[in-house]
């Protein structure tokens, strides 16, 4: 059979897929890239883990909620994923390569593609009720060990997206959430406020050494934000955080002036914001109004009530420190002057 008859037969061979591709060359790889439909993922697409082959697995296990939220995402959202699933084609697959019609063929059998990168799409796909074409790369003729280095390379060069970016981006889709959208709207008035107790210190994007990033900003201040000012619009909830971390920075530096920019740590910026609704309570019971005074006259008491040994180590968890700091606020000494016996 001369090669342009055994091209035509398997071009036309009911039992094979055939894929229109673009041919690759990189670096020693060679690989083609084509777009398949999602029920071919199913039928011919398999992955190996660590528990299933501790030999030649290298895939993590599958997260079931991962792929139904992809699913969901194709069938109700309309939601379109154009990054590339990789795949290596297995000895099973029989691929073919046609120069002259720039197409590949492969047989219609079962793990035929092993997924390299990209399970938890491809379950998603085959979830999926709605059939599309799906963006897939293919590589022919490697070994298990070539497999497995591929997925490393691929899985330690990509670098995720940072959250802070992914917040901040968000907001120009405008579908945030209720809470999200405050906290957006709130960490806005704080960026561009030039009265902001944190001007200069935020982040909108990446986190950069110094700074309060989006996502550290919104974590802390949700909590308050979305209990005792949830009533309050957000020009008045910005007014009365920045009255209460005015308070802090102020009562930091009085208590020594290397403690002037303590709030930014971000321990110390969470561990006072988480303690923030405990004590925006104790503020409104003792002076009816959270200005800065109000807060600075219940905060004071720092001064006296905690070393500035445990300032200067705040450690490592938030929530510690935030105990610390409300514990040494609503700590109550007793004067020998008020005992009398009657």
């Amino acid at each position: 059979m001369t090669d342009k008859q055994n091209r035509k037969d398997k071009s036309k061979d009911e039992n094979r897929h055939s894929l229109a591709t673009i041919l690759v060359t990189q670096g020693k790889y060679r690989y083609y890239i084509a777009s398949i439909r999602s029920e071919y993922l199913r039928d011919t697409c398999f992955t190996v883990t660590r528990e299933e082959d501790p030999i030649e697995g290298f895939q993590r296990r599958l997260d079931e909620e991962r792929a139904d939220e992809i699913a969901d995402y194709i069938d109700l959202k309309d939601g379109s994923i154009p990054t590339a699933i990789v795949l290596s084609a297995q000895e099973d697959a029989k691929l073919f390569h046609n120069t002259r019609s720039k197409t590949i063929s492969f047989e219609k059998k079962g793990k035929v593609f092993l997924v390299i990168d990209g399970q938890h799409r491809v379950w998603g796909f085959i979830k999926a009720k709605k059939s599309v074409r799906v963006p897939v790369v293919i590589f022919e003729g490697l070994s298990r060990i070539e497999e497995a280095q591929l997925f490393i390379d691929i899985n330690t060069t990509q670098k995720k997206v940072p959250d802070a970016l992914l917040l901040d981006v968000k907001t120009l889709l405008q579908n945030e959430t209720e809470e999200e959208k405050r906290c957006s709207d709130l960490f806005d008035h704080f960026f561009n406020s030039k009265e902001s107790i944190l001007k200069g210190r935020l982040v909108r994007g990446e986190s950069q050494s110094g700074k309060i990033s989006r996502k550290l900003f919104n974590s802390s201040i949700k909590e308050v934000l979305n209990n005792q000012l949830r009533p309050v619009d957000i020009d008045k909830s910005y007014i009365a955080i920045n009255n209460y971390l005015r308070a802090f920075k102020d009562v930091f530096t009085e208590i020594d002036d290397d403690f002037k920019n303590y709030i930014y740590r971000p321990i110390v910026f969470q561990g006072i914001l988480i303690i923030s609704s405990s004590i925006f309570v104790k503020t409104i019971e003792k002076h009816n109004k959270l200005t800065y005074d109000a807060f600075y006259d219940v905060i004071k008491v720092l001064k006296t009530n905690i070393s500035k040994s445990k300032l200067t180590r705040p450690g490592g968890s938030y929530k510690k420190f935030g105990e610390q700091i409300h514990e040494a606020l609503t700590r109550i000494h007793v004067q020998a002057n008020i005992i009398v016996e009657e």
